[in-house]
């Protein structure tokens, strides 16, 4: 039975800009998520599988926070998704890089002046433009997958076991604290994609680096 599991990576603030798409204004929100072949929370998360669905995130939408109905995780394109979390962004130019995925969440800024999450959302964006001192933004990716056992090369590697990946549902932006809202145990969990460590055996880039470091 797949669950969900949030890959959460940090926004560089100095990457947001503004840009004109269908004669509207929109912020733009760039972020880097989903490294390959490294280890989250003890699951190896192989450049194969990664590649293999990526490219599903084009033209998802990004909700403010994971889309919940009773503590359970629900899509963000359900009819309850879509009430609790469309604030009018979604995600635009996916694509890898390097060994990441690089997605754009493109935010309609009418469309967020409709709702109170959206105004939030607005403002934090408006501050951190501005340079103000405020809590930065996070990216959060939905995968479904499942935790197959890691075989002994791989649990060698540091892996307790490996993510086979079924889909994934939306990337969502995260305005609060990182893991503050953890669903009840079973349901899905958050891992953060800056603190992804790479495999013991991997003798080249990031051996005893996270990704955020190397990105420095």
């Amino acid at each position: 039975m797949p669950m969900q599991v949030n890959v959460t990576s940090k926004v560089n603030s100095k990457a947001i800009r503004r840009e004109q798409h269908n004669g509207r204004e929109h912020w733009v929100v760039p972020s880097y998520t989903l490294p390959a072949n490294v280890v989250m929370n003890g699951g190896l998360y192989p450049a194969s599988e990664i590649d293999q669905h990526y490219s599903g995130l084009e033209g998802t939408l990004a909700p403010l926070g994971h889309p919940q109905v009773n503590g359970q995780f629900v899509s963000a394109f359900s009819p309850e998704g879509l009430n609790v979390g469309y604030v009018g962004a979604w995600n635009k130019n996916v694509k890898k890089s390097g060994n990441r995925v690089y997605v754009e969440k493109w935010i309609d800024t009418e469309v967020a002046k409709r709702t109170d999450d959206g105004k939030r959302l607005l403002e934090r964006l408006e501050a951190l433009e501005k340079g103000e001192d405020v809590p930065p933004i996070h990216t959060s990716v939905a995968v479904f997958l499942e935790e197959l056992e890691a075989n002994d090369e791989q649990k060698a590697q540091g892996a307790s076991w490996v993510a086979k990946i079924h889909a994934m549902d939306h990337d969502a932006i995260l305005l609060d604290e990182v893991g503050a809202a953890t669903p009840e145990q079973g349901v899905g969990m958050m891992v953060n994609a800056d603190l992804a460590t790479p495999l013991k055996a991997n003798s080249g880039a990031l051996v005893g680096e996270t990704y955020r470091e190397r990105e420095r």
